[in-house]
């Protein structure tokens, strides 16, 4: 008797603990609310039901399924779909998700339409991914309305118009328009945005477009450290991105009309990419130039003339070739 009177407590023990665990504990998290759930659900049913959210829907908690993120107070933060087929538009629901603090859809095949307005509502939106898809209409007028954005990619679509003067007001860091069929002038706001952070980037991304007319003037106190204007039909003086006092590390402005005189340009103290290739632009090259740590340099097919300076960085014929009259090392013509 005495040996099941020293068990009795731990008996008690166990049956305590198996009652214990038969309860529900507290989450340190809340489930999704149900009407960021519904919008969830509307946008998955306009993008075609693709394969990537396939598991959204049932009695599962919103904020476990694929792509989605919730704070602890089970608001849809973040929302992520990427790399699949899918036959629809974007869901006007999406400006029902109003604590988004992020929106990524990339490439999406087949996710057409235009941006609906209500993304305009998502005030907390710092980042915004809408690239690689086949999204058509204009960039639209009321992004400016998201005044925390950061970042803005727009990237390979079929948007046309022209560029909003009004995304100069939002702090941007990162600009990315290019590969879509945009018309009309740079705005001149673009040359520098509201942001007013630490980062050491900033970027700006309008190649592959049909942009024409010359470079605002106001890009001569830009801030960006990155910019492409490469593939559009820009023309006049671009000289002055080349300013001495200006932050640029990376300048692509080839394919274009441009024309201006290389000769006594100055060099942003930090710029290691130059791309001007297939231009019209004339004069020679700046023996400056020879001591850059150049990780890039083309200015084939323009109208330069005159001997290349001797540099280890300049090997290569094709970033010369097809010049008027270039000379020297890497070309195989002799300066006379």
């Amino acid at each position: 008797m005495a040996y099941h009177h020293t068990q009795l407590p731990f008996v008690f023990f166990l049956l305590l603990i198996t009652t214990l665990s038969s309860f529900p504990s507290p989450s340190s998290s809340s489930s999704c609310h149900t009407s960021e759930r519904t919008a969830l659900l509307a946008i998955k049913s306009a993008m075609g039901d693709p394969y990537v959210i396939v598991t959204w829907g049932g009695t599962s908690d919103c904020c476990e399924w694929n792509g989605v993120t919730c704070d602890s107070a089970g608001h849809v933060t973040s929302l992520d779909i990427f790399a699949d087929v899918v036959a629809g538009t974007i869901s006007p629901a999406i400006g029902d998700l109003p604590y988004l603090t992020f929106l990524s859809f990339h490439k999406l095949t087949n996710l057409t339409g235009p941006v609906p307005s209500s993304l305009a509502k998502l005030v907390r939106l710092t980042f915004l991914r809408l690239d690689w898809n086949d999204l058509s209409g204009p960039v639209p007028g009321f992004l400016s309305r998201l005044t925390s954005l950061d970042y803005l990619n727009l990237a390979f679509n079929h948007f046309t118009g022209s560029i909003p003067p009004s995304l100069s007001s939002l702090p941007l860091s990162f600009i990315r328009l290019d590969r879509n069929q945009l018309t009309g002038p740079i705005p001149e706001s673009l040359a520098n945005t509201r942001y007013s952070g630490n980062d050491s980037y900033l970027y700006l991304y309008l190649s592959h477009n049909n942009l024409t007319g010359p470079v605002p003037s106001s890009f001569a106190s830009t801030r960006y450290q990155v910019i492409d204007l490469s593939r559009n039909k820009l023309t006049g003086d671009a000289s002055f991105l080349l300013g001495s006092s200006l932050p640029l590390q990376r300048l692509d402005l080839s394919r274009n009309s441009f024309e201006f005189d290389l000769t006594h340009v100055g060099l942003p103290t930090d710029l290691v990419a130059l791309d001007l290739n297939h231009n019209k632009i004339y004069g020679g090259i700046p023996k400056a130039f020879a001591a850059v740590p150049w990780q890039g340099f083309n200015v084939s097919y323009n109208r330069l003339c005159g001997e290349i300076p001797a540099s280890e960085r300049f090997d290569s014929y094709y970033d010369f070739f097809h010049n008027k009259c270039l000379c020297g090392p890497p070309l195989p013509t002799p300066c006379k």
